[in-house]
């Protein structure tokens, strides 16, 4: 619990030391969540994928490494909760599950740090002329990372009803034990709409891989060799602040629009360098000081140096 805090604060302090840059951002998260354990699972015992779905919402800051990837400071809350009498009308379940008679109801509180790939060109647009891959407004990314979850029972939810007598002492020994969350390992995808160079919303999905059997209190007396896990899905608002201000190489060229943000290039090759100003860009001319002609890979006519490796490409 310690490194995760003290991780997080360091993240923290990163993201406001870091806040001169103008990559940073903010976010609201809403949507819905649902829980795998030992009374309630997702698409388990005859029970639905949409059964005992409850709200979830959150709060995030993000800060913009570059293009491609950044960092996400996220708060997440949600409830999980079961209830064996649920399954009163299962009939392959109802006579073992009922006659336990289990309930629960636990809220989540989680802490995390997330890092995010962004597949910004995957779905752009080529400019045929320019043969140049365009920002796109909508796209993939894809999230890893660590998250801390605290578990607090409501105490009116918990019932441990009435167990067989060989199940009594597996009962005393999750008592003791309780609703347990610690370290989770988030991952999911989602899809980002840049609504504008300042605001987008994503539509995302997280789940959380299972590594703790006590999200529910429940292990010993049920099902001890399989974990607990939950997910989480909804819609993500986020505000950049200044961001498209930011011009790294002072090149004229703003970072969310150039494609070498650490080059000085021209507003014509979206922030990429041509030293001899003949409108091919240095990646691709052969001849990168002397003006020349897109026939020629960027080489003067009477040149007579081009490299042939670059004649294939």
């Amino acid at each position: 619990m310690r490194i995760i805090t003290l991780t997080i604060v360091c993240l923290a302090l990163c993201i406001c030391n870091i806040s001169a840059q103008k990559q940073i951002g903010i976010g609201m998260t809403i949507g819905m969540s649902s829980h795998g354990g030992d009374s309630a699972s997702w698409g388990r015992h005859g029970l639905g994928l949409l059964h005992n779905t409850k709200i979830a919402y959150g709060l995030n800051a993000s800060y913009d490494i570059n293009k491609k990837w950044g960092l996400r400071l996220q708060y997440r809350g949600t409830e999980i909760q079961g209830d064996d009498s649920d399954f009163i009308d299962k009939t392959e379940w109802s006579e073992q599950l009922v006659k336990r008679d289990f309930m629960y109801r636990s809220r989540i509180t989680e802490f995390g740090i997330l890092v995010e790939h962004k597949f910004y060109k995957l779905f752009s647009p080529i400019d045929i002329e320019s043969e140049h891959p365009h920002h796109n407004k909508f796209y993939p990314f894809v999230t890893a990372g660590i998250a801390y979850a605290i578990v607090s029972d409501d105490e009116n939810m918990r019932d441990w009803g009435d167990p067989p007598a060989f199940r009594a002492s597996d009962v005393l020994l999750d008592q003791s034990e309780g609703s347990v969350g610690g370290i989770q390992f988030p991952v999911g995808l989602g899809f980002r709409y840049e609504l504008s160079e300042y605001l987008h919303t994503d539509l995302f999905y997280n789940f959380r891989l299972p590594v703790s059997d006590y999200l529910d209190g429940i292990s010993e007396s049920a099902n001890p060799d399989k974990n607990d896990a939950y997910q989480i899905c909804g819609i993500n608002i986020g505000i950049r602040f200044d961001q498209g201000g930011n011009d790294r190489d002072n090149d004229g060229v703003v970072d969310s629009k150039d494609e070498c943000p650490d080059r000085p290039g021209t507003k014509l090759l979206f922030g990429c360098p041509d030293q001899d100003n003949d409108g091919i860009m240095d990646d691709y001319d052969n001849c990168p000081t002397e003006a020349g002609t897109a026939k020629n890979f960027g080489c003067p006519e009477q040149a007579s140096n081009i490299d042939p490796n670059k004649l294939d490409e």
